[in-house]
């Protein structure tokens, strides 16, 4: 076997395991799923963004997974619940605001009975253990 088709069969079999294993583990569709595996963790938003305008909360993850929490007037906070479905637990919010431009918090990891708060204009991120 030639180095060239040796490395071709390395670099295919570590395709196939890495497919192998992200089907596995439930992470073949661009959507988070609200499965039981994780905890529940409460999102805290506050939009205090200016000028004031209603804004779409959406939950990612680094692997690319979204799910829409929904949205949150203007001047106004809001409450939103997640279920966790485990790894990977690296997340990002994004608010999409009215003219479709899209804010993106740092990154965060989540754990079990975690809160997170997101105060928009300063794009403070904040997880704290649940009560």
């Amino acid at each position: 076997m030639t180095r060239g088709k040796f490395l071709s069969s390395v670099a295919s079999s570590v395709a196939l395991l890495l497919v192998t294993t992200a089907c596995a583990a439930g992470r073949a569709g661009p959507e988070l799923s609200a499965g039981d595996v994780g905890g529940a963790i409460e999102i805290r938003v506050e939009n205090d963004f200016s000028p004031p305008g209603p804004v779409t909360i959406w939950i990612l993850t680094v692997r690319g997974g979204r799910r829409n929490l929904g949205s949150v007037p203007a001047d106004r906070n809001r409450r939103f619940r997640f279920t966790d479905s485990g790894l990977p637990r690296e997340y990002v919010l994004m608010a999409v605001l009215e003219d479709r431009r899209e804010i993106l918090s740092r990154r965060f990891q989540l754990f079990d009975g975690a809160i997170v708060r997101w105060w928009i204009r300063n794009n403070d991120v904040r997880v704290t253990p649940g009560n």
